[in-house]
């Protein structure tokens, strides 16, 4: 989960487009009486597993893309890198959560040990 504070001017349909979550989720989560009437300051918890970074002076996209268990390709695709060896303080990247569709005969061990975490966090997690 997330949290967004809402800016002057910003609607529910550009929080939804900015973190990649359906409004619906947004309003339900939130149990908004009002999508149409947001306040400025208002906190509203987002749903998503995904991660937002900033960038910040010395960052590499290989070392963010180790520090989330993801690849340099992924991040690019996710975002709009001109030059993918020069990124810049501030910029903000979306990092997609891993996802896992299971494949026949797949274990919970199994998927576990792919992705280098204990059988209890999968658990716990999902």
């Amino acid at each position: 989960m997330l949290i967004h504070v809402v800016k002057p001017g910003q609607t529910l349909w550009q929080i939804s487009i900015l973190y990649r979550v359906p409004i619906a989720d947004i309003v339900r989560i939130n149990e908004l009486p009002n999508p149409n009437q947001l306040v400025i300051g208002q906190a509203l918890v987002i749903p998503s597993e995904d991660n937002f970074y900033v960038v910040r002076t010395g960052d590499t996209l290989w070392r963010i893309a180790q520090q989330y268990g993801t690849t340099v390709q992924t991040i690019l695709e996710n975002n709009t890198i001109a030059d993918p060896n020069n990124i810049y303080p501030g910029t903000v990247l979306y990092i997609p959560a891993i996802r896992h569709q299971v494949k026949r005969g797949e274990t919970l061990w199994i998927i576990s040990q792919r992705y280098g975490v204990s059988l209890q966090t999968l658990i716990q997690v999902n």
